[in-house]
């Protein structure tokens, strides 16, 4: 089966939300979705945080 790609951005800046937000509700969302077929792809505007990183590298 093909992995179907999901697209989540790091967007939620923008409306003051902290990055620590963001990276909770994105494991938080793969976490929940650890059965399905999905390729997680996180899109980001600018430089990569440290903890965007390590989100990343971890493979959540």
């Amino acid at each position: 089966m093909v992995k179907k790609p999901n697209y989540l951005t790091l967007l939620g800046g923008v409306f003051g939300n902290e990055i620590e937000w963001i990276i909770s509700a994105i494991e938080r969302a793969v976490s929940l979705y650890r059965d399905f077929e999905l390729d997680v792809v996180v899109v980001n505007y600018g430089s990569i945080s440290d903890e965007v990183l390590a989100l990343v590298e971890s493979s959540v």
